[in-house]
């Protein structure tokens, strides 16, 4: 329930400063909490222990822009029930269409390193990610050891998803494109 929430996630904190008047009234906000467990929400989601900051300041009156930093100090493999992110970094902006986050930069840990761009909005979550020394292992123990590089883009609309890979390692290279109605 709620309450059992409460006990297991560490307090929010959060600054505001606002100007009513002004075109962009919200100066800035900044959110920070530590010690983040994703599966106390849900218990299929994976373990975490993330501290999250956001720090961003009004564009205007319909949107927040800014930067987000996660760092999650207990990352491992899927099969361990752990998320395989160390650390994200991304720019951000966020207004009644969606959130879009842009330069995002993925710690993978042991897995790797990735980067690019990402968007949330009613009825479709889009992802383009360049990954770079990506060993599968690292994100289930099950799979073999790899060194991947390329590209990875998903889009998942309400009534099919789309996925396009190019990824290469040493003399291997597979090129996928995929549509799940």
């Amino acid at each position: 329930g709620l309450h059992e929430v409460h006990r297991a996630v560490d307090p929010v904190a959060a600054e505001l400063a606002v100007s009513p008047l002004a075109d962009d009234p919200l100066r800035s906000i900044t959110v920070r909490t530590r010690n983040l467990d994703l599966a106390v929400f849900d218990a299929r989601l994976p373990q975490t222990a993330i501290s999250l900051q956001v720090e961003a300041a009004g564009k205007g009156r319909e949107a927040l822009a800014g930067r987000l930093r996660v760092i999650n100090a207990d990352s491992g493999s899927l099969d361990r029930a752990r998320l395989p992110v160390r650390q994200l970094d991304a720019g951000f902006t966020v207004n009644a269409s969606g959130l879009q986050l842009h330069d995002a930069i993925l710690d993978l840990g042991e897995a790797g390193r990735a980067e690019g761009s990402a968007s949330i909005e009613p009825g479709r979550i889009a992802a383009s990610l360049q990954v770079r020394a990506l060993d599968l292992r690292a994100l289930r123990s099950d799979l073999r050891s790899t060194r991947v590089a390329g590209r990875l883009d998903v889009e998942s609309l309400a009534d099919r998803q789309r996925i396009v890979v190019d990824l290469r390692e040493k003399t291997l290279r597979v090129e996928a494109h995929a549509e799940v109605m």
